[in-house]
């Protein structure tokens, strides 16, 4: 029997869950002359490699649903290169994981894109839009590994990398977060250039970030680029010379302590007890600082306690004042007494912690603070400090 156009007036068209292949659909389409669809859902189909015939998609074709599909590449929609006015491409629940920059695909008037459900892993992967779909305006991405995975803020560098983008997941983008995610990406790329060789400055960046330049020339370069940073290496070998760590390294977690003793009963002609300096991490409890200290020292665990000297000064009045009220950081010892009850706070201050006397005839005492042995981590008390001053004490 003899085709007849039966269908050439046909604007919608639903062919879900048909098991079509592409092959099968464009040649439905073409046979019945199908010639002024405007949407097609063909979802939960077969949909894979590209079509081998010569036979197109209508070019008046503005809306396509392939969700749910064996979509894995955009090398697989070529056959939409005819739809010359296609602007809403769905591909929710499709096995698409990366998409290439050079693939032939060429959709200039795609404005709504859904790769929701997919498996786009990769923030790099989203560089290729902006050149693929060169007017998007609503992209839809999530439930994908981006939205699980530990990166940065995902939602701001997507707004960054796309810039025709005027809503994400449903959520309209105004230009005050538009600007937000901009700088917060030319920050990003910054921190990255701190780990980065110098030669990578001008050429992997811009492949790594296609809208570098055009963001600096927007917003101004950001200052790490401006100062021409030194490879990490060096950076880690200065600081290193001048006793420094990078932030983030096992060596800045190290806290430079100094142990000195004194004895109740020390005169001038005792012999003097040399100091002992140990880097210990801020993780290590009080209960291994002091068996640390005794074995140091050739003492009992029992027979000492620990006084950090801080570099903080309080008032000779305040601190008897305290004393008065029975303030609760009374647990501090002072220069030749024993502990209290309390785990930190301030003392006395008076022998080895010593007093300062100011111009107006003020006097101020060194805060002190006792190291209770217990489970508490060394650097609950001197977080922030990179050395400590730590007095071993006797106490019997």
């Amino acid at each position: 029997m003899e085709t007849t156009n039966t269908f050439e007036d046909l604007r919608e068209l639903s062919l879900d869950n048909n098991l079509l292949e592409w092959d099968e659909l464009i040649n439905l389409i073409t046979t019945h002359n199908m010639c002024s669809l405007r949407s097609l859902s063909v979802c939960g189909n077969q949909l894979a490699r590209t079509t081998t015939t010569s036979q197109k998609l209508p070019s008046t074709l503005r809306s396509i649903s392939l969700n749910s599909n064996l979509i894995s590449s955009l090398d697989d929609l070529t056959m939409l290169n005819n739809c010359t006015n296609l602007e809403n491409l769905t591909l929710r629940s499709n096995p698409l994981s990366f998409l290439h920059p050079n693939t032939p695909l060429s959709l200039p008037t795609i404005q709504t894109l859904d790769l929701s459900h997919t498996l786009i892993s990769s923030l790099q992967t989203l560089n290729t839009l902006p050149t693929l779909f060169p007017n998007l305006q609503s992209l839809l991405i999530s439930h994908t590994p981006l939205s699980t995975t530990t990166i940065e803020n995902p939602t701001l560098q997507t707004i960054a990398r796309i810039p025709t983008l005027t809503s994400l997941d449903h959520t309209s983008i105004t230009p005050s977060d538009r600007q937000n995610a901009e700088l917060y990406y030319l920050n990003l790329i910054a921190r990255s250039l701190l780990t980065s060789p110098r030669s990578t400055t001008t050429n992997e960046i811009n492949s790594q970030h296609p809208l570098f330049q055009h963001l600096c020339a927007k917003h101004g370069k950001p200052d790490i680029l401006l100062q021409h940073p030194k490879p990490a290496a060096a950076q880690e070998k200065e600081q290193q010379q001048r006793g420094e760590y990078l932030p983030d390294t096992l060596g800045s977690r190290l806290i430079n302590c100094t142990f000195y003793m004194t004895s109740p009963r020390s005169s001038a002609s005792s012999p003097q007890i040399p100091t002992q300096q140990k880097e210990l991490p801020k993780t290590i409890t009080l209960y291994r600082v002091q068996n640390l200290v005794a074995r140091l020292f050739g003492l009992s665990p029992v027979d000492f306690s620990l006084i950090w000297e801080t570099e903080e000064w309080d008032p000779v009045a305040a601190r008897r004042e305290d004393k008065v009220l029975g303030s609760s950081r009374s647990g501090l010892v002072g220069g030749g007494g024993g502990g209290g009850g309390g785990s930190k706070g301030k003392g006395s201050g008076r022998g080895a912690g010593g007093t300062e006397k100011q111009g107006d005839g003020s006097l101020f005492e060194r805060r002190e603070v006792l190291l209770r042995e217990g489970t508490q981590e060394l650097g609950f008390y001197v977080e922030g400090s990179k050395e400590a001053r730590i007095r071993v004490e006797k106490v019997r």
